[in-house]
C-alpha cells in the first residue's frame, strides 16, 4: 500500500498541482480524440 505524507505547501506546490492536471486532461482529451477518429471510420 501506497504511503501518504502530509505537509505544509510550499510557494511551488501550485505549479505542480496545475501541470499534473494539464497532463492529466490533455491525455484524456488525446485518448478521446483517437476514439473518436476510429468510430468515424
Amino acid at each position: 500500500m501506497a504511503s501518504v505524507r502530509i505537509r505544509e505547501a510550499k510557494e511551488g506546490d501550485c505549479g505542480d498541482i496545475l501541470r499534473l492536471i494539464r497532463v492529466k486532461t490533455a491525455g484524456a482529451s488525446r485518448i478521446r480524440k483517437t476514439l473518436g477518429s476510429g468510430e468515424d471510420q
